[in-house]
């Protein structure tokens, strides 16, 4: 015989609004202008935020913080090519095609 403990934690239901209701706060917006900091020190809203975390904002700065990294990669590569070799090969050119493609997702991402 096994014993198994469910937690059920509701905060994630009340992000959803019903279509007809307009005037709503949600409630991370009433909790982010809240002066009583103990409350982020409560083990539903920890489990309401790191549930935000893990579903929606995670693999989102995860990938940003990627492209990132690879574009200031890339330019360096490309200053040391150009810059301190002063190598004027086709390479640069290659660096500059790669740059280009890395901007173009915080450009997409702003956009949206």
């Amino acid at each position: 015989m096994y014993k198994i403990k469910y937690v059920l934690n509701l905060l994630p239901s009340t992000l959803v609004f019903d279509e007809g209701e307009e005037d709503q706060e949600s409630i991370m917006e009433i909790i982010s202008t809240s002066e009583e900091l103990e409350i982020f020190n409560t083990k539903c809203l920890q489990d309401l935020i790191e549930f935000q975390w893990n579903t929606y904002a995670k693999w989102i700065h995860y990938t940003g913080a990627s492209v990132h990294m690879t574009y200031v990669f890339m330019f360096f590569m490309y200053v040391n090519q150009v810059y301190i070799e002063r190598n004027e090969s086709d390479v640069k050119d290659i660096y500059i095609f790669i740059m280009g493609g890395l901007l173009l997702y915080p450009m997409l991402y702003d956009m949206l």
